[in-house]
């Protein structure tokens, strides 16, 4: 692809998508490379790899023990079985490996969360699995949404609260140190992704001096902590510390029932609903960059999550997807595409959620209106849009994706 004036650093494409089922992985690998995208991205959920010791001697034939770091881990040897598969093949693909590292076995979690309590913990399983794949995987992004209860745990979040810095922006500045440190001392050549936060204007209100004097914040910070707020924040602690522990910046942006152009001051649909807040457009990454380079930071960035779902029965909280119709979503996609590459030449990397969960999981599942493949495997508009992009040398060719 040539590079459009003011890009000097090539942008890569990929997908997320589940491969630990042996026919849906085939399907997978095979539509990322039609698709002309590089890379794959795969979730692993840690607690299903690590067991405790007493969870070991029930299954002795299912446990295999590593020492790390002068302790000793315990883990099972189907799960890695599987993980083994996927690797095996992504790589044999030829494909650039992501992998998303995701909620502590629950004996080592932080009480009320799925966050480890020790931190070093995150460091020894992530050397364990980048010294078992080493030169296969190629980025590792150690945790998820760190901004949202659900994903660190309500009571970690901010304990201080209103007093600042939150303990749980200290307390995942520590992970990052120790996962940095683990990833790299298994190969200096992997990438680490600084994870991404989940887009929401929750916890906003403690940027008002008065609502956060009166104690009126405290509940909603609980519940998620506002992404540029909470990324202002980090780099706040240590002065930027945190700018030493990862190598590229990850994102989230979603569009929700919003093309990628629009802004809470430009609305072009007439769908309701996810409208008032910068959080609920494309461009709230631009906003995330702002932060970084007030900070002095020009780490590149990468969406290591981003789309549309359109689904005609939405689980509860996703009720927007039934405003979005395929042809809008393909549309939507090709043109989040091409703003990206032409007027963001920090991003080097979008992978789209998802390729394949309409073949994983109901259509009662919020993952799977999200999908880009079809339920039998076959592509969807937007998926072809996708394809159109990379395929034409970084252009919108076809008349149906414009």
């Amino acid at each position: 692809m040539v590079l459009p004036p003011g890009r000097t650093l090539p942008m890569h494409f990929g997908y997320q998508g589940d491969f630990f089922n042996p026919q849906v992985r085939t399907r997978g690998i095979e539509a990322i490379q039609q698709s002309g995208f590089q890379w794959a991205k795969q979730q692993v959920v840690w607690s299903q790899y690590e067991q405790s010791s007493t969870e070991c001697a029930k299954e002795p034939g299912n446990c295999f023990n590593v020492v790390v770091n002068g302790r000793t881990h315990s883990y099972r040897t189907n799960q890695f079985s599987y993980l083994d598969a996927v690797m095996a093949e992504l790589s044999k693909a030829n494909l650039n490996i992501l992998l998303s590292v995701v909620h502590a076995p629950d004996f080592l979690a932080a009480p009320g969360g799925h966050s480890p309590a020790d931190p070093d913990q995150l460091r020894d399983f992530v050397t364990v699995v980048v010294n078992r794949y080493k030169g296969k995987v190629r980025a590792v992004e150690p945790w998820n949404e760190q901004n949202l209860a659900g994903e660190w745990g309500a009571s970690r979040m901010w304990p201080n609260a209103p007093a600042a810095p939150p303990q749980g922006v200290v307390d995942f500045l520590a992970l990052m140190k120790s996962a940095y440190v683990g990833v790299k001392s298994a190969d200096q050549s992997v990438i680490v992704v600084l994870p991404a936060l989940t887009p929401t204007g929750v916890g906003e209100c403690w940027l008002n001096p008065d609502v956060r004097a009166s104690g009126g914040c405290i509940d909603q910070v609980k519940i998620a902590i506002d992404d540029r707020l909470y990324l202002d924040l980090l780099y706040q602690v240590n002065g930027g510390e945190i700018s030493r522990y990862f190598d590229v910046l990850g994102v989230h942006p979603s569009g929700y029932n919003n093309p990628p152009d629009d802004t809470p001051e430009k609305k072009t649909v007439s769908s309701t609903g996810f409208k008032g807040h910068p959080s609920f457009y494309i461009r709230r990454f631009q906003q995330l960059r702002e932060v970084q380079q007030k900070y002095g930071d020009n780490k590149p960035m990468w969406f290591t999550e981003v789309g549309w779902s359109v689904a005609a029965k939405p689980v509860p909280g996703y009720e927007y997807a039934t405003e979005n119709s395929e042809a809008q979503r393909a549309k939507y996609i090709a043109r989040l595409l091409e703003l990206v590459y032409n007027e963001a030449p920090y991003v080097t990397n979008v992978i789209i959620w998802n390729l394949n969960f309409r073949q994983i999981v109901p259509e009662t599942d919020e993952k799977y209106g999200f999908g880009l493949l079809e339920a039998n495997g076959s592509p969807t508009l937007s998926f072809q849009c996708a394809a159109d992009f990379v395929k034409s040398g970084g252009k919108v060719s076809q008349p149906v994706c414009r």
